[in-house]
């Protein structure tokens, strides 16, 4: 999941931090693993709710730019292979 925090653009999604978390614990018990990327202006404590809920712990600080992203890709990429 990789957000700037807005939940505004480009479509509507559910705020309700609770039933998110649940639609992705849901997805980890059946063995997905959520990873959250957070950009400039994203809650992290957001995220790392998803990302506790999703079984990879916190969420990944990709605000520093294009390179952070990419290095965090990367790093994910690793971890799962």
């Amino acid at each position: 999941l990789v957000t700037d925090g807005n939940t505004m653009d480009p479509t509507n999604c559910d705020p309700n931090v609770a039933n998110l978390t649940q639609i992705v614990a849901d997805g980890h018990s059946k063995g997905v693993n959520t990873y959250t990327l957070g950009l400039q202006g994203s809650d992290p404590n957001f995220l790392d709710q998803i990302a506790q809920a999703g079984g990879t712990m916190a969420h990944i600080d990709a605000s520093a730019g294009v390179q952070a992203f990419v290095s965090a890709l990367n790093n994910i990429r690793q971890s799962i292979t």
